[in-house]
C-alpha cells in the first residue's frame, strides 16, 4: 500500500506538474533562427535541430512540435525545469546533463522521444503528464526525489534507463497501458509504485523479459538468466526479472518485441514477421521459412497463396486466359466465364454448334475410297474437303472446308439433298452439289439455316431422316442467341 507520506508528495507533485511557467529564458522554436536556439547553440533549419554548444542556468522550452534538442554533453541547471515542452509531438531531447531542477524534463505531449540523457538531483527526473505515445529510453536518471513520474499518462515505453539512488525509480499515477522493460532499478527506496486502478506492462516474453531490480536478483536455478520467481510491487509485477544487472544485453535481441529474436526472425525490425506469422502474397517472406509467398509447385510464379488455384498445373493461374474447356483456367473462381453455349464445338470439326448445321460430323474417311475426280469428301478428316483432278490421280485438298459447309460433311450435304442420292455416297458431291450447298442456290434455298437440329447419323432410312430434321416441328432442339 502507498503510505500517507506519499500520497501527500504525490499531491504536491501534481501541483507542480503543472506549475511550470509558459516562460522561459531559451524558447525553442522553428523559425529561421529556431528561436533562441543561436544564443545557446547551433540551429539546423532542416532538421529543426538545435545543437547546444554551452551549458545553460535557465529553463529550455520547446515551443514547436518536431524539434530536436541536441544537449551534446552540455548542461541545464537550477531552473523550475531544465527542459520543458507542452502540447508538441515529434519531438526529441537527448544528451544532456540537468540537475538542480524542479523537473528535470517535463513532458506534455505526444509520439515524443528523450534519450540518452543524465538527470540527477532534481525534484523529479522526467515528468510526463497527460502524456501518450512517448518513447523514454537509455536515461540516467539518479539521487532525485522521483526518478520517472507519470500522471495521467498512457502508452508510453520505458526501457533500457538506469534508475538509482531516487526516492522513487518510477512513480505511476492513474497511468494505464504503459510497457516498461529492461530497465535496471538500483537502490530506489521504492523501486516501482503504481498508483491506479488500471494496470501495465512490466515485462515481455523471454528472451527480452523484464527488469533488473537491486533487491530482487536470486535465485536463477535454471540458469535462463531469469530470477525464479516474479517481483511484487504496489500495483503490479514483473514476472521475468532479471538474475544480473543489464542482463538483455547478452541475451539475443528481439528488436521489434514480437517474441522472436534475432536468431530466428528473418525480419526483426518488423513484428508482424516472424516464424508464427501467416504468409500473405506480398512479396515478403512473412513466416521466415525461406519461401516468398510460400511454394510455387508448378513454377508458373504464381503460389496457392497468391491465388494459384490449381498449383500443379502452370497452365493453370491468375495471369492464364479463360479457355471455353470446363476448367477455371484464370483462377477468378468462375468456370468458362467468356463463353456461352454457341461457343461449344461439340463433334469437333472446328464449327461451334451454334454456327453448325450438321452438328453430329463424324469420320467419314473409310467411305470414300472411291473418291472420283471432280468429286469432293473430308477423306482423312482434316476438316479440308479432298478431290482429284483426274481419274486416279492423287488425292489432294480442294477449297472447300468445313468452315464453307458450316460444318456439313459431303455425306451429309447428300442427306440434305432432294431425292436417293445413296449412289454417290461412294463417289463424293459433286462440284455442282457443293456449289449450291455452300452459296444457299437451288434446291439449297429451301433450308433454314438459322435451325440447329441434333443430326442423327445416316443409317439408310432417308424418309425418317428427313422428317426429324426438316420443318421446325416440337422436337428440335434450337440454339439461338436468345438462349
Amino acid at each position: 500500500m502507498v503510505d500517507v507520506t506519499s500520497k501527500i508528495m504525490a499531491f504536491l507533485f501534481v501541483g507542480l506538474l503543472f506549475s511550470v511557467p509558459a516562460w522561459a529564458a531559451y524558447s525553442i522554436v522553428d523559425d529561421v533562427t529556431g528561436g533562441a536556439c543561436t544564443t545557446i547553440g547551433t540551429w539546423n533549419a532542416g532538421t529543426k535541430t538545435c545543437t547546444l554548444n554551452t551549458d545553460v542556468t535557465e529553463q529550455i522550452q520547446i515551443g514547436s512540435s518536431g524539434i530536436v534538442l541536441d544537449g551534446n554533453g552540455h548542461s541545464v541547471t537550477g531552473s523550475s525545469a531544465g527542459v520543458s515542452a507542452s502540447r508538441v509531438t515529434g519531438i526529441v531531447v537527448k544528451n544532456l546533463k540537468v540537475s538542480g531542477a524542479t523537473n528535470g524534463i517535463f513532458l506534455n505531449g505526444n509520439y515524443n522521444n528523450i534519450t540518452g540523457n543524465e538527470i540527477v538531483n532534481c525534484g523529479t527526473g522526467i515528468s510526463l503528464s497527460s502524456a501518450n505515445d512517448n518513447l523514454i529510453f537509455e536515461n540516467n536518471v539518479s539521487s532525485n526525489n522521483y526518478g520517472i513520474y507519470f500522471w495521467s499518462s498512457s502508452f508510453n515505453r520505458v526501457y533500457r534507463n538506469t534508475l538509482a539512488s531516487n526516492t522513487y525509480g518510477l512513480y505511476l499515477n492513474g497511468a494505464a497501458d504503459n510497457v516498461v522493460y529492461n530497465n535496471d532499478f538500483l537502490g530506489n527506496t521504492n523501486q516501482i509504485i503504481y498508483s491506479g486502478y488500471a494496470s501495465n506492462t512490466y515485462n515481455l516474453a523471454a528472451p527480452v523479459g523484464g527488469n533488473y531490480f537491486s533487491d530482487w536478483n536470486s535465485p536463477d536455478t535454471d540458469a535462463n538468466g531469469f530470477v525464479d520467481s516474479p517481483y511484487t510491487f504496489s500495483g503490479g509485477l514483473d514476472n521475468l526479472p532479471w538474475a544480473t544487472m543489464t542482463g538483455w544485453d547478452s541475451a539475443p535481441v528481439d528488436a521489434d518485441e514480437d517474441g522472436y529474436d534475432e536468431t530466428v526472425d528473418c525480419n526483426d525490425n518488423n513484428s508482424t514477421i516472424n516464424p508464427n506469422a501467416t504468409e500473405t502474397c506480398d512479396g515478403i517472406d512473412n513466416n521466415c521459412d525461406g519461401k516468398v509467398d510460400g511454394i510455387d509447385a508448378d513454377e508458373d510464379s504464381y503460389t496457392g497463396i497468391c491465388g494459384d488455384c490449381n498449383d500443379t498445373n502452370s497452365t493453370i493461374n491468375p495471369g492464364a486466359t479463360e479457355s471455353c474447356d470446363g476448367v477455371d483456367n484464370d483462377c477468378d473462381g468462375t468456370v468458362d466465364e467468356e463463353c456461352d453455349e454457341c461457343s461449344d464445338d461439340e463433334d469437333g470439326d472446328g464449327i461451334n454448334n451454334c454456327e453448325d448445321k450438321c452438328p453430329g460430323t463424324e469420320t467419314e474417311g473409310a467411305a470414300w475410297k472411291r473418291l472420283l475426280n471432280k468429286r469432293f469428301a473430308d477423306v482423312d478428316n482434316d476438316g479440308i474437303f479432298e478431290t482429284r483432278k483426274k481419274k486416279k490421280a492423287s488425292i489432294i485438298d480442294s477449297k472447300y472446308s468445313f468452315e464453307d459447309t458450316l460444318g456439313c460433311s459431303c455425306e451429309q450435304i447428300l442427306e440434305y439433298m432432294p431425292g436417293k442420292n445413296k449412289g454417290m455416297m461412294s463417289f463424293g458431291c459433286t462440284r455442282s452439289i457443293m456449289n449450291a450447298w455452300t452459296h444457299k442456290k437451288g434446291w439449297a434455298k429451301k433450308y433454314d439455316f438459322e435451325w440447329k437440329g441434333k443430326f442423327n447419323k445416316w443409317k439408310g432410312d432417308h424418309k425418317e431422316w428427313k422428317w426429324n430434321h426438316k420443318g421446325n416441328n416440337g422436337d428440335s432442339e434450337k440454339c439461338d442467341d436468345d438462349e
